[in-house]
């Protein structure tokens, strides 16, 4: 039955790299061939492809049956299969020719067509609000880093100019720096007219959270974190949606509260939740723009300084115990996430979790 000598060669050879005559061992278990001329001889017979037509390089696996399929990928599409060692074109490939016991769906081939190659951030403009501290900050380093523009909003004086020292010194001509209140629908709106064409936008704007129970919480003061966190994320992306270039994308900030609350935690429960369900509504509104936002986990960042000192150690504390990993995170660890949003082209609508699996216990 045609395509059984294949699986017989793999039987007895082993399958592996038999590549201009030199035995190679396979990547998986360092088998090695009994030689390469039987090897070409048992393709050539069992496949109906000639060693004389595809060149003396043979890929061979271990496993027989189980990676038959993988087998004949690897052999149709390998880069180097003939003399000349030029690519071969997987549109070229007459599929109707495999043995009908060996071949695998039409759509299995154009699978192993070539991906869309991953993006970059050289030289992409990036909006961070709220990048002046903590994870916010942490994102557009690592976005100098990359060698992206970056162009910076917060309303706190201080944190501004230390942000613009620190990016200034990283990269004084790739990063822009300004005071903007991102309560003030006004205020984002000439900010984003001034800004001009970009390409991500970054949200992690908001003031320090309260903790506590929901009988003493102070509601003026939860509703300012709400207007902040979450009305100013609608806000940015409102005025600054239709700047984002083609092939951009927009990173929220939400939090682990909205999937494991904790008691006295109802307020920032809330807006994160909220954050989520925004991000999944923007995400079906505004396609193809893509829309992710990432839940960070507890972090030594400023986020916590409506704690006091005492409290804010007891914290981390108990949250190492509890953690799988058995440590609370950093911001730089966070940020990775944001940049991943950023450059993945087929996530939209996610919220990642970067919380030290937290979310498990």
């Amino acid at each position: 039955m045609p395509g059984e000598g294949i699986i017989d060669a793999s039987r007895r050879i082993g399958r592996n790299v038999a590549m201009n005559s030199r035995p190679r061992r396979c990547g998986r278990c360092l088998h090695v061939p009994s030689s390469a001329k039987e090897a070409d001889a048992v393709i050539g017979k069992s496949s109906g492809f000639s060693p004389g037509r595809l060149g003396r390089q043979w890929i061979f696996l271990c496993d027989g049956r189980a990676n038959l399929s993988l087998f004949l990928r690897q052999m149709l599409f390998a880069k180097t299969i003939d003399r000349s060692r030029k690519a071969m074109n997987p549109s070229d490939v007459d599929v109707d020719n495999v043995p009908a016991q060996a071949r695998m769906p039409r759509t299995m081939y154009q699978d192993m067509r070539p991906s869309k190659e991953p993006l970059i951030l050289k030289d992409k403009r990036i909006v961070s609000l709220g990048g002046t501290s903590g994870i916010g900050l942490a994102v557009v380093q690592l976005a100098l880093g990359e060698g992206a523009f970056v162009v910076v909003a917060s309303n706190h004086e201080e944190r501004v100019n230390r942000a613009r020292a620190d990016l200034e010194w990283r990269s004084p001509s790739h990063s822009d720096v300004q005071m903007v209140d991102a309560t003030s629908e006004d205020a984002i709106r000439d900010f984003f007219d001034r800004v001009g064409p970009f390409d991500h936008l970054v949200y992690t704007a908001g003031e320090d959270l309260p903790l506590g129970p929901l009988v003493s919480t102070d509601l003026g003061r939860a509703r300012a974190r709400f207007e902040t966190r979450y009305w100013g994320a609608v806000t940015a992306v409102k005025h600054g949606v239709h700047s984002i270039r083609e092939g951009g994308s927009i990173v929220l900030t939400s939090g682990f509260s909205a999937t494991r609350p904790r008691a006295g935690w109802t307020s920032q429960a809330s807006i994160q939740s909220a954050v989520e369900g925004l991000t999944r509504a923007l995400a079906v509104e505004l396609a193809p723009i893509r829309v992710n936002a990432v839940s960070p986990g507890v972090a030594r960042t400023p986020r916590w300084n409506a704690l006091s000192e005492a409290d804010r150690h007891a914290l981390y504390d108990r949250e190492e115990r509890r953690l799988p990993l058995g440590r609370v995170g950093e911001a730089e660890e966070i940020a990775a996430a944001y940049i991943y949003f950023m450059k993945n082209s087929y996530a939209t609508g996610n919220v990642l979790n970067v919380d030290g699996g937290g979310a498990l216990v």
